[in-house]
């Protein structure tokens, strides 16, 4: 886990437990009660570990969505939602983010 200014960036190596931890943060009573605006941003994939901090696309894609996501929503990569097949999704949608040439697939976690 990292802390990058009001964002956290944690990693994991499955996928259903890396999506059940944002969702329990983002629906976390607390979060209701003080009225933060909590969202996440999910990609799965390969990143490259260098002293305690990862970069790659996987990393990056991510970041990307996490910025556009709004508030009380969790913005999933296609690579990550494949992998899901358990969870509900709304409608995918096509993203324009920065840094990737072609528009980026993301599907929004359905009844946060």
């Amino acid at each position: 886990m990292k802390f990058i200014g009001d964002a956290v960036m944690w990693v994991g190596y499955e996928p259903d437990q890396l999506t059940q931890v944002a969702v329990d943060l983002v629906t976390h009573p607390r979060v209701r009660e003080t009225h933060l605006q909590v969202r996440a941003g999910l990609d799965f994939g390969a990143a490259l570990a260098i002293g305690g901090d990862y970069f790659g696309n996987t990393v990056n894609r991510a970041a990307r969505l996490v910025g556009i996501a709004p508030p009380s929503e969790i913005l999933v990569s296609e690579p990550l939602h494949e992998l899901l097949p358990g969870r509900q999704f709304a409608a995918p949608q096509a993203l324009t983010l920065k840094g990737f040439d072609a528009p980026v697939t993301a599907y929004p976690l359905a009844g946060l």
